[in-house]
Order: structure tokens, then C-alpha cells, then sequence
């Protein structure tokens, strides 16, 4: 993707599937998508708006004890 990319085009994923965004503010144009890393834990992926492009938001594990596995299974519980 490119930072000048309109912000009405969905967001294509490697997996070919556009499912709706995780989390959203639309008074500030912002949608958050949950992604999955090569170690097989969930990320968001952050949609900016203006025309900003996208960025990865990862799990904060060096401060808190087993976010990551708290993390993939709440969006392994959203997505099924």
C-alpha cells in the first residue's frame, strides 16, 4: 500500500479477505484490523486518516504477563 492511497479502497490482506475492521472512530477516520504475524500472534493494523496509509500496532508483551495469548484469543473468539 501506498501513503497516498485513496481512503474509501478497502484494505487487501494476503489472505484475499476484507473483513470489517476491528475497531473503528469515524468521527476521526481511524479503523483497526487484526492481522496475524509469522509466530502466529494477532497485531492490528492501523488505517490513518487523511490519506496517511496503514501502520502495524503490535502487543505490548515486555510490560504485561501473557498479553499475547489474552490478545489472540479474544480476536480468535471474534472471529469465529
Amino acid at each position: 500500500m501506498t501513503d497516498l492511497e485513496d481512503e474509501d479502497e478497502p484494505i487487501e490482506f494476503e489472505n484475499g479477505q476484507n473483513p470489517p475492521p476491528l475497531f473503528e472512530n469515524e468521527d476521526h477516520g481511524v479503523t483497526a484490523w487484526a492481522e496475524e504475524d509469522k509466530n502466529g500472534n494477532f497485531f492490528l493494523r492501523i488505517r490513518l486518516p487523511l490519506g496517511l496509509g496503514t501502520v502495524p500496532l503490535f502487543v505490548n508483551d515486555s510490560g504485561y504477563d501473557n498479553i499475547h495469548d489474552a490478545f489472540n484469543r479474544l480476536v480468535e473468539h471474534v472471529q469465529d
